[in-house]
C-alpha cells in the first residue's frame, strides 16, 4: 500500500532463521565482526523497537553507543552501522509517507552498510537485540554522507501498521 517499500514472504535465504534469530558473522564472509560468537547465531530479544523508543536513542549524542545497530545482510553478511536520524525523504530523495531511518556505516568497523542484495534485512539494536527496521536501500554517494556508506530502512513499526501485521 502506498510507497513502504517491503514484501511479506516466506523466509528463504541464508542469513534469517525466521524472525527471532539471523547468522553472526561466518568465517567464510569478508566482515568477521561478530556480534556474539564467529559462525554463530544471534538471537533476537522481542519486542520491536518503537518508533517512540527510536526517536529517545536519537536524542542522545551522537557518539552514544545506543546508536549502534547491526543486519545480517545476505550480500554483506553481518554489518555494524550507527542510527543517524528519521527522515521524510528516502534514498532517491522522494517524499515517503512513513519517516525512514537513516544509517550510516559505523567507523568503528569500516564495513559496508548496505549493498544490492542486502534488502529485507532487519536492523538490530545492538544493545538489546531487538529488531528496529527493514533495510531497502544504500549509498555510497559521499555528498550524502560524508562519513561513508548509507543505508535507509522503515522502521518495522511503520511497516507493520501499514500493512495490518501483528506477531
Amino acid at each position: 500500500r502506498d510507497d513502504v517499500d517491503a514484501a511479506l514472504c516466506r523466509l528463504d535465504t541464508d542469513r534469517a532463521l525466521g524472525f527471532s534469530q539471523v547468522l553472526d558473522a561466518q568465517s567464510d564472509e569478508d566482515s568477521q565482526n561478530f556480534v556474539s560468537a564467529l559462525d554463530g547465531i544471534v538471537t533476537l530479544a522481542g519486542p520491536i523497537l518503537t518508533k517512540t523508543e527510536v526517536q529517545a536513542i536519537l536524542a542522545l549524542p551522537a557518539g552514544d553507543p545506543q546508536r549502534q545497530v547491526f543486519k545480517s545482510g545476505a550480500t554483506t553478511g553481518l554489518t555494524h552501522g550507527i542510527m543517524r536520524t528519521l527522515a521524510a525523504d528516502g534514498h532517491d530523495k522522494s517524499t515517503w509517507n512513513i519517516e525512514q531511518l537513516i544509517i550510516d556505516r559505523d567507523p568503528a568497523f569500516g564495513e559496508d552498510v548496505s549493498i544490492p542484495g542486502d534488502s529485507g534485512s532487519v536492523w538490530v539494536h545492538t544493545a538489546t537485540l531487538r529488531p528496529v527496521a527493514l533495510n531497502h536501500s544504500g549509498s555510497r554517494d559521499a555528498n550524502d554522507n560524508p562519513t561513508g556508506e548509507t543505508a535507509w530502512a522503515s522502521l518495522l513499526e511503520d511497516v507493520f501498521a501499514a500493512m495490518g501485521v501483528t506477531l
